[in-house]
C-alpha cells in the first residue's frame, strides 16, 4: 500500500480471469466535518492492456450524518499540518437546558507539545472572561454572571464561544499527534465533555521564527515570582512590560538605561501566567513568568 498525497494506491501482482476480489478500508471522519456534508471516494483499477479501460472506475458519494452536540471545539488546520502554523482553537457552547446559566466554567487542557509563550486569545463572545492558566497545561476560562439564556427562551443568545491561537514547540517530532478538548461546566451541573480535536506535525518550513530576539538572551528571576521580579538582559533597556495570559497590558515600566539587572514590583495579581515583554535598542524579547502570592 502506498501514500500517494490523498491516493491510497494498491499493486495486486497478479489476477486471474473471472477472480473476484476485495480491498476493505475503515475510514473515519473527522469530529469538524459539519452534517450533510457529502464525501466522494472513487476507486479506479488500472489494467495493462486493457481493451475497455471505462468500465474500471466508480464513484461512492456518502453524506455526513450524526447527532448533534451545541458544545463542541474545533481547529483551523487540517489533520496533517505544518509545524510552523498556527493552531487556531474555538470552544463553542450553549446553555440547553430550561434556565439561565449563571456562571460558565470552561476547562481546557492543552497538549504538552504545545508552546504556551505563543497563545494568544482572538475572540471572545462576551466581555466578562476571566483566564487563568493552571498546572499541567490546564487553562480555565470562566465567564462569571454571563446569565446566559436557554435555547427554548431565547435561542439566539443562548450561544457563546471563544477562540485563541497556539503553536506547537518548534522541538516537536514529526508524526506528533496533538490532541485537545474541552470540559464545559454549567454552573454545578457536570461538565458537557467536547470532541477530541486532533493534528498530526507533518512538515517544517524553515525561516520562520516567533519572536524578534531569542528568549534565552533575557533571564528571569525568581520564576514563579510573588513580588518582584530580577531581569538580567546585557544591553541597553527601553522598557519592561507585563501582560496577561489574554494579552492584556498589566504594567509598562520605562526603564531607557543599561545596566545589568532590572527589578519590577508585581502588582497584586491572580496566581497565574503571564508574559514579561521586554524592548531593546533593536529587537524585542518575551518570556513567560509564573505568578504566585
Amino acid at each position: 500500500m502506498l501514500f500517494r498525497g490523498d491516493t491510497l494506491i494498491y499493486n495486486v501482482n497478479s489476477f486471474d480471469i473471472d477472480s473476484v476480489g476485495f480491498i476493505g478500508l475503515t475510514l473515519r471522519t473527522r469530529t469538524v466535518i459539519p452534517l450533510g456534508t457529502k464525501i466522494t471516494l472513487t476507486s479506479s483499477f488500472v489494467l495493462a492492456n486493457d481493451t475497455l479501460p471505462s468500465n474500471n472506475l466508480d464513484t461512492c458519494v456518502s453524506v455526513v450524518v450524526g447527532s448533534f452536540d451545541p458544545n463542541v471545539k474545533e481547529v483551523s488546520e487540517p489533520m496533517c499540518m505544518n509545524i510552523n502554523n498556527d493552531l487556531v482553537y474555538r470552544v463553542r457552547f450553549q446553555n440547553t437546558g430550561t434556565g439561565p446559566a449563571k456562571n460558565i466554567l470552561i476547562v481546557d487542557t492543552l497538549d504538552m507539545n504545545l508552546n504556551l509563550m505563543s497563545y494568544k486569545l482572538l475572540y471572545k463572545s462576551h466581555p466578562n472572561l476571566d483566564i487563568k492558566w493552571r498546572s499541567n497545561n490546564r487553562m480555565e476560562y470562566r465567564f462569571d454572571n454571563i446569565n446566559l439564556p436557554d435555547s427554548n427562551a431565547n435561542e439566539p443568545l443562548s450561544h457563546g464561544e471563544f477562540v485563541y491561537s497556539i503553536k506547537a514547540n518548534a522541538s516537536t517530532p514529526l508524526n506528533t499527534k496533538i490532541r485537545n478538548r474541552a470540559w464545559i461546566y454549567f454552573d454545578y451541573n457536570l461538565p458537557v465533555i467536547t470532541n477530541v480535536v486532533e493534528n498530526m506535525l507533518c512538515s517544517t518550513v524553515t525561516g520562520l521564527t516567533q519572536y524578534n530576539g531569542k528568549s534565552n538572551d533575557v533571564r528571569i528571576f525568581p520564576n514563579p515570582a510573588s513580588t518582584n521580579v530580577h531581569i538580567k538582559y546585557d544591553g541597553f533597556v527601553r522598557k519592561i512590560e507585563l501582560y496577561d495570559i489574554a494579552g492584556h497590558l498589566i504594567q509598562s515600566n520605562l526603564i531607557n538605561s543599561e545596566m545589568a539587572e532590572y527589578s519590577i514590583a508585581i502588582p497584586n495579581l491572580s496566581d497565574g501566567l503571564y508574559f514579561i515583554k521586554l524592548y531593546g535598542n533593536n529587537e524585542t524579547f518575551t518570556n513567560k513568568l509564573i505568578i504566585m502570592q
